[in-house]
């Protein structure tokens, strides 16, 4: 937990805060799997809420705007902050605030006039690039070439500053390597954890001081936090809580209900007998004979659920977020949703309790998965045989009927 800095939970928590924007019945929400288009010279005066496979942002927005999708462009004019979740995010446009990016592959090219959070995989800010305030960045590999006006905190594995200009102090932790080349500018001081000493060339120039920390790996290192695999981890659990949510609302809500009714303590209980259970009736139903196809559809409906109450988990988190703060009416809204996807994975930092806490949720959210496949399956199906039974007398007492009133 150390080598975690003060400002990075900051950062992350800044996030969560800025899921939470305000107006939400006001906003416009695009359901997922749709493709979502904001063109060019349009105007849009609300905040914005759009999940789609492809979102494509190049009019201007006048709101706070949140985009998720497996590809999310922004190359218009945003006069508020901005928040994106994608598979890969582009950012070539202007944002007038702040910019919250979580994503696989991340470019930023546009000019950011605020603070700028960037979290995923790979990190690319380009020469175009103008950033007026500080900024946060987590990543696998991280590169810049682009003007930054304010301090830069980077937390990654592979750091490559390789032109630009940073008007503040460069602070990083990186795992492997940092370096500082070509036209390079530093205006601060160079401080940073790595495993050895900054390459730093001739022709790159930092105005303040040089402080290093060697970044020594031992066992003790062994329990501390790795920042990219929580980062992904965020990442997966937020899209899995977002996709459940979009595709399947009238499920997740039924869900939600099953897991958060009365009796709760007896719902950890029965979710926690179906899980081990499950796999070892499957097994011996294989063995004997029932048959291999059985026993294997069972395996797979445990599969289903399982990651059914992988995604539920962070969802119900999101609630009971949303009901502390009394915002019932909006307690599967994307932004609640999210934000608590991102305190369920965070609460994993903390040894032991955090594993419990996963792992109670992750109980009573795969209860109230196997309670809903049992009641649309079993129950809809013996409905359908009680009306299957009766059908037969209903017809053969029209029949005698006719028979009555045809008869001379």
């Amino acid at each position: 937990m150390k080598i975690i800095h003060l400002s990075f939970f900051l950062s992350v928590f800044a996030i969560g805060v800025g899921l939470l924007m305000p107006d939400v019945t006001h906003a416009m929400v695009i359901r997922g799997g749709e493709t979502f288009e904001l063109e060019a010279y349009t105007t849009l005066e609300d905040d914005l809420y759009v999940a789609g496979k492809t979102v494509s942002l190049a009019g201007t927005t006048t709101g706070d705007v949140f985009a998720a999708g497996s590809e999310v462009v922004h190359s218009g004019v945003s006069t508020e902050d901005m928040l994106f979740a994608g598979g890969k995010v582009n950012v070539t446009g202007v944002v007038q605030g702040d910019l919250r990016v979580l994503g696989g592959e991340i470019i930023l090219s546009g000019h950011v006039t605020e603070d700028v959070v960037l979290i995923g995989g790979t990190i690319h800010i380009t020469e175009e690039a103008v950033i007026d305030g500080d900024v946060v960045v987590v990543g696998e590999y991280v590169s810049s070439k682009g003007t930054i006006g304010g301090i830069v905190e980077a937390y990654t594995r592979v750091t490559e500053f390789t032109g630009g200009s940073v008007g503040g102090s460069l602070r990083a932790y990186t795992r492997e390597s940092l370096s500082v080349t070509g036209t390079t500018r530093i205006e601060g001081d160079l401080e940073y954890k790595a495993p050895h000493e900054a390459f730093v060339s001739e022709t790159a120039s930092i105005a303040g001081e040089r402080r290093y920390t060697p970044l020594q790996t031992s066992r003790a290192d062994n329990g501390k936090v790795d920042l990219v695999k929580l980062i992904e981890l965020i990442l997966i659990t937020v899209v899995a809580a977002v996709t459940l949510v979009f595709f399947f609302p009238a499920h997740t809500r039924a869900m939600s209900d099953i897991a958060l009714r009365k009796g709760n303590p007896i719902n950890f209980v029965k979710g926690f007998l179906i899980l081990i259970s499950v796999p070892i009736v499957s097994l011996l139903v294989m063995i004997t004979m029932v048959g291999i196809v059985p026993g294997f559809i069972m395996l797979f409906a445990y599969f289903v659920l399982v990651c059914v109450a992988l995604a539920l988990a962070p969802v119900l988190a999101g609630i009971f977020l949303a009901r502390s703060f009394k915002k019932t009416s909006e307690e599967l809204s994307l932004a609640w949703v999210s934000f608590g996807a991102i305190a369920f994975t965070l609460i994993s930092i903390l040894p032991f309790i955090g594993f419990v806490v996963r792992l109670l949720v992750f109980l009573l959210a795969f209860y109230a998965a196997t309670v809903l496949l049992y009641e649309h399956v079993w129950v809809q199906r013996k409905k359908q045989q009680i009306e299957a039974e009766k059908k037969p007398l209903y017809d053969s007492k029209e029949t005698s009927d006719s028979e009555i009133t045809t008869t001379p």
